[in-house]
């Protein structure tokens, strides 16, 4: 039997929906917009939900990704760089994979996000990813302070 699930997070708190195929529901709870509550309440539909989930979790972190790349000046970058080596597909895929695994460490660990983490220090000097100056002749100048 497969099952839809659906999580509304707002500022204090989260709907939680859980529904079967012919659309009966099973959940439909309010509650704190705490991580360890809402899997608490979903702990014993687990092995039913993982597999329909996936698709549904896969397709928030690309619409996520798509947000950060917009909004976001080292997730850009990092879309940017990723595209020149493959094309914007995998890109978006690459980048929606660092926003998961960003997430997964953020709920796992109970610290705040920190991009440096995620996409490395950011140079004061802005050379790029690696944080190197360019070779000579590369036909960027170093930045004069």
């Amino acid at each position: 039997m497969k099952i839809m699930t659906g999580i509304d997070l707002h500022s204090n708190n989260a709907l939680c929906g859980l529904m079967d195929e012919s659309g009966r529901r099973l959940v439909h709870k309010k509650l704190p917009c705490e991580l360890p509550a809402i899997l608490e309440r979903l702990e014993p539909y687990k092995d039913r939900i993982a597999t329909v989930a996936n698709r549904y979790l896969a397709w928030a972190f690309v619409e996520a990704a798509h947000f950060a790349c917009r909004y976001d000046e080292r997730c850009r970058r990092f879309y940017d760089r990723k595209a020149k080596q493959t094309n914007p597909i995998i890109a978006t895929k690459a980048l929606a994979c660092k926003l998961a695994k960003a997430a997964w460490h953020v709920m796992q660990a109970d610290v705040p996000f920190d991009a440096d983490r995620v996409f490395g220090p950011g140079g004061k000097n802005d050379f790029g990813e690696t944080g190197r100056e360019p070779a000579k002749g590369s036909g960027r100048t170093s930045p004069q302070d």
